[in-house]
């Protein structure tokens, strides 16, 4: 995409046009953010800090990118583009 800028800039005409392929996501950001939150940071702590990082990220993102309530924690969510929502993930995981 960026060097499809360079032609204009530089003065010269392009050939051929490029035709935008890419689908608008309809899902906002702070789904994806709050995700990358849980595992980026969350995934390098030691699982025994993983008690208190739960309740600490709900509240965090709670009214931006709400994890459902219930059973487990915010590691058994992935992000459902499809539903625009943090879903409860198909596998168990140890």
């Amino acid at each position: 995409m960026l060097l499809s800028l360079l032609p204009g800039s530089l003065g010269l005409k392009s050939q051929q046009q490029p035709q935008n392929t890419h689908q608008p996501c309809d899902c906002p950001a702070q789904y994806a953010f709050s995700f990358a939150a849980v595992w980026g940071i969350g995934g390098n702590m030691n699982s025994s800090c993983w008690d208190k990082w739960d309740p600490f990220v709900r509240e965090l993102f709670e009214g931006t990118a709400n994890f459902p309530g219930g059973s487990g924690s915010v590691f058994d969510f992935y992000l459902d583009p499809k539903r625009c929502a943090m879903t409860p993930s198909p596998v168990d995981h140890v």
